[in-house]
């Protein structure tokens, strides 16, 4: 259960949960009191704006990717223009 989505009032609950590892299982029920102050605090915690920044994300991802291309590129063009060179170089040394 997400509580942050959740809508319980103030109130007694119990929770019921099982633990299961190496073989061996657990169970285990506790109870728990939610108070009005709770319920408050809860409600306001998830009101607060809260900066949903996925688009700053992408844009640095977008800007990371794009240097990195032009980098590739870069390198692209200056191995073109060594193995050019040296294409030329043969020639002028075979003349």
């Amino acid at each position: 259960m997400d509580l942050t989505k959740a809508n319980l009032s103030a109130g007694k609950y119990n929770v019921h949960y099982v633990v299961t590892g190496n073989n061996k299982s657990w169970e285990a029920t506790n109870p728990f009191t939610i108070t009005a102050a709770n319920v408050k605090s809860i409600k306001s915690d998830n009101n607060e704006a809260k900066p949903h920044a996925t688009w700053l994300l992408w844009l640095i991802i977008g800007i990371i990717a794009l240097l990195i291309l032009l980098v590739l590129f870069l390198l692209f063009i200056i191995l073109k223009r060594r193995k050019k060179d040296k294409e030329e170089e043969k020639a002028l040394e075979n003349k």
